[in-house]
Parts: C-alpha cells; sequence; structure tokens
C-alpha cells in the first residue's frame, strides 16, 4: 500500500525501495514460498531468495542480489547479469551508470566491475567504487583469512603477508610484514584520491 492505494496482494512484503527521485517504489515480495521483485507494479521471475534490493543514483536502473536454482545472481532491471556459487557487496558508483561486485565460485573470490572479473583471492572486504565508476577498491585476502576485531562490523586488519588493498585490481606498496587496520576505504569526490 502506497499513499493509501492498495496494490497486488502477497503473502508478505518486505525491503521496499524508493527510486531516488520518489517516482516508483520496488519491494520483495513473497508468495506461496517464492520470493518476487516488483518493480514499478512489474513483477519478476519468482526467485528462492531476493538480498541487496537497490536503485542507481538517477532512479533509472534497480538490481538486486537473487538464488535460482541453487546459485547466485546479480540481476539489473530484469536481467540475470552473472552466475557464483555466492554473490556479496553489490554497490552502484555515486552517478549510477557502473557497479561492482565480489564473487565466489569454490574457494576464489572475485571482484567485478562492470561485469570484468578481477583477480582471484581467498576473500573480498570493504568494496568501494569510486564516484565517477572508473575505480574499485577493496581488501583481498591472499593468506589463511581476516583478521578481524571481534564485535566490530565493517573493519579490517590487514597484514602485508596474507592480505593486499587493491585497487583496479593492482596491490598498493606496503612495508613488509606492515600490519593496517582498515574500518572503511573511501574515494573523493573527484575519484582521484583514496583513503
Amino acid at each position: 500500500m502506497v499513499d493509501g492505494k492498495g496494490g497486488a496482494s502477497f503473502d508478505k512484503v518486505m525491503f521496499p525501495v524508493w527510486s531516488p527521485d520518489s517516482s516508483k517504489i520496488s519491494y520483495v515480495a513473497q508468495q506461496k514460498g517464492d520470493f518476487i521483485i516488483v518493480n514499478d507494479n512489474k513483477k519478476s521471475q519468482p526467485f528462492a531468495a531476493i538480498s541487496d534490493l537497490q536503485y542507481n543514483a538517477d532512479g533509472s536502473s534497480l538490481a538486486a542480489i537473487v538464488k535460482k536454482d541453487g546459485k547466485d545472481y546479480v540481476w539489473i532491471d530484469g536481467k540475470l547479469q552473472a552466475s557464483a556459487d555466492q554473490i556479496d557487496q553489490f554497490v552502484w558508483s555515486a552517478h549510477g551508470s557502473h557497479y561492482a561486485y565480489a564473487a565466489r565460485d569454490n574457494a576464489s573470490w572475485r571482484v567485478f566491475h562492470d561485469g570484468s572479473a578481477g583477480k582471484a583471492v581467498v576473500g573480498v572486504q570493504l568494496l568501494t567504487i569510486s564516484p565517477d565508476g572508473k575505480h574499485v577498491a577493496y581488501i583481498g585476502s591472499i593468506g589463511s583469512g581476516y583478521i578481524v576485531q571481534p564485535g566490530v562490523m565493517n573493519q579490517a586488519q590487514i597484514s602485508a603477508k596474507t592480505q593486499l588493498l587493491l585497487v583496479d585490481e593492482r596491490t598498493l606498496d606496503s612495508e613488509s610484514g606492515a600490519t593496517y587496520t582498515f574500518t572503511g576505504i573511501v574515494f573523493s569526490p573527484d575519484s582521484q584520491q583514496l583513503a
């Protein structure tokens, strides 16, 4: 129901999101055990699960991570874009024309930037995309796993021996054996600097 006007009937409605200009609302609906995306009153095909439903910055595209036949997929504007054993951390660029996400097949994770695969790593944390959409940065684990402070979300402590800060799939140089703690990775508004 939006502004007192009823819509289609479902067993359950969840995760409503408005387009940035407030002209459209989309949500996940459950019906007879299946999940569907309802976008501007149009229903998607059924899925086993749906997460990360989000509009891009100008509201022209809607994306989600969906599960079908035991695989995760990136779903953008009604089309399945990619599949993997697991997909996580979908992000749009600030302008909304570029995207990135982390995908795992077997034991290897890769970051995909506009559909192009990056290096294989053991894990991905703190994935971010520059405002202009041209660059991605993340913590990529290459060793025995993350060192994460218990109870603190979105924080990664990296050691040069096991993990790397990757920017556009290039490893940033670090002192041998140095340890760094990241609670986030952020690009400058002009996309030219990283902190």
